[in-house]
């Protein structure tokens, strides 16, 4: 089974609410300024981190165990 995950964000907000479907599952607060965010996906923390300038990549961290659990690649044109 597929599931689709997007985000939205108020206007003004650093905070994201993540959805599946019409149903909110968490949220993401983004730190600009560390190219870190830290959020809540069905009850588990989660930290982001990016790295790199130019090919950037998002470390998905497990934050209770500290563990990197995947990562996103960006594919830029």
């Amino acid at each position: 089974m597929k599931t689709t995950i997007s985000w939205k964000r108020g206007t003004f907000s650093s905070t994201f609410r993540i959805l599946s479907g019409e149903e909110v599952i968490g949220e993401l607060t983004n730190n600009a300024f560390k190219q870190t965010a830290e959020g809540v996906i069905r009850n588990k923390q989660y930290r982001f981190k990016t790295k790199g300038l130019f090919k950037q990549e998002t470390q998905i961290i497990d934050a209770k165990s500290d563990q990197l659990i995947g990562s996103i690649s960006y594919n830029y044109s």
